[in-house]
């Protein structure tokens, strides 16, 4: 069937739209990670030893490949631009304060065709890329060109309609320097001669709790807070990273807990993580790295967080609650296990109280009396939240009482929701 020219050329319009789809570069909102192939091979390197990322604010930050040093095998870096805002940006500023400076160009550039490949000092030289030259320095890539103050000092220009959103290109600098970016501006330095090791440690906290290890009820937010350590930690950048898993080898992930940016040593902390489903759950913070202080991971299985089903609270009397005291919190004879500085409790009282789900300290609650309320089938989680009361009263049939503290107690086995099956544990710590 012949189509005629008008359809035709409807078709071919609605086409060339898909196929502009299908091709155009997403804007990346996540954190890179090595290696950087904004850059192609270059000399001795195989990708980007920076990579400058224009944020979709549009401020700079500089990320670091530490298995790629200077390409030329004695000074010279090679530098990947990705834009991941939503404009076009024209140029960017570079300082430096090095000697020689990073604009005193002495024709060796990654489109010099000096630079040699293989091991440093064999291999003979690879051909410049495909393109070059792009400029009259060498130090040039595709669609850039410098605006040079002074020998530590200038812009580079991204020329033919400036750099595009999704977009990237690649120059190269003189110096074996490391980049750090701030708002719109990226400042050059020699790096130093070896990145200084660094320990990542980390803290939980929710429900009024905090530590390495807390318990909280289902549907409760929990928070990690990293803390970097290390010889050249004050002057840290880069990235941490956060995640949650199911296993002790942190190996299953739950979920991410998001990425923050660490400025002068300083970590912010997670995004808040709200876990529904009742378990042991594994924290872990990783942070990237700079080329002052090597990356580094909290250790996997130091930081847990315990996720109960429990909808309520267990009761203990605040006579006998000291820390790492044997206590019942489920018994028969409640009231005869647990003394109270205000009186003694009814004897219908067994421990569980119903309402509300979840008690903080200065709350009150309610109960029903013996087991009719009902309270939760065993087996307990490792670790529950108890209510520590210091006065229990009953008016008809609803049993009430005050939260002079909540404790956490590590249950022993045996328990059962008949009140004939004791629950006991040992108080571990004071919530509140």
């Amino acid at each position: 069937m012949r189509l005629s020219k008008p359809l035709r050329a409807t078709i071919l319009a609605i086409l060339s739209a898909m196929m502009a789809l299908v091709f155009a570069a997403p804007v990346s909102a996540s954190t890179p990670t090595p290696p950087f192939t904004q850059c192609p091979a270059v000399g001795l390197d195989t990708s980007c030893a920076i990579l400058i990322v224009v944020e979709p604010g549009g401020s700079l930050v500089s990320y670091t490949d530490p298995s790629q040093g200077p390409f030329d095998g004695i000074e010279d870096t090679l530098i990947g631009v990705q834009n991941d805002s939503k404009s076009t940006v024209t140029k960017i500023a570079l300082q430096g304060t090095t000697f020689p400076g990073i604009f005193e160009f002495d024709g060796d550039g990654l489109c010099s065709g000096f630079n040699e490949s293989g091991e440093e000092g064999e291999g003979g030289f690879n051909p410049p890329p495909a393109g070059c030259p792009f400029g009259p320095t060498t130090y040039e890539g595709p669609g850039t060109s410098f605006t040079i103050v002074n020998g530590n000092e200038g812009e580079v220009n991204f020329t033919e309609g400036g750099l595009a959103p999704g977009k990237s290109t690649y120059f190269s600098l003189e110096g074996a320097i490391s980049l750090t970016c701030k708002e719109e501006l990226c400042t050059g330095e020699e790096p130093k001669e070896e990145a200084s090791e660094t320990t990542l440690t980390t803290s939980l906290s929710g429900g009024g709790q905090e530590g390495e290890e807390i318990t909280v009820p289902a549907g409760t937010a929990v928070t990690d807070q990293g803390t970097l350590s290390g010889e050249n930690v004050s002057t840290a950048v880069g990235t941490v990273s956060y995640s949650v898993y199911s296993d002790p080898e942190c190996s299953k992930l739950v979920a991410n807990a998001g990425t923050v940016k660490v400025s002068e040593g300083e970590v912010p902390p997670s995004e808040p993580q709200t876990l529904s489903t009742p378990g042991t759950y594994y924290w872990q913070a990783s942070y990237s790295g700079d080329a002052a202080n090597e990356p580094s991971v909290s250790e996997c299985g130091t930081e847990i967080e315990v996720v109960t089903g429990l909808r309520g609270s267990f009761v203990i009397g605040d006579k006998g609650a000291a820390l790492g005291a044997s206590v019942s919190f489920w018994d028969a004879q409640w009231r005869k296990l647990n003394p109270l500085s205000s009186g003694i409790a009814p004897a219908s009282f067994k421990g569980f109280a119903a309402s509300p789900p979840s008690v903080t300290c200065g709350t009150s609650w309610t109960a029903d009396p013996g087991n009719s309320t009902p309270p939760p089938a065993g087996p307990l989680p490792a670790y529950i939240r108890v209510i520590v009361a210091s006065k229990i009263g009953q008016s008809g049939s609803t049993i009430s009482g005050n939260t002079l503290h909540v404790d956490l107690v590590k249950v022993n086995p045996g328990y059962s929701p008949n009140p004939g099956h004791s629950g006991t544990g040992t108080i571990v710590s004071q919530i509140c």
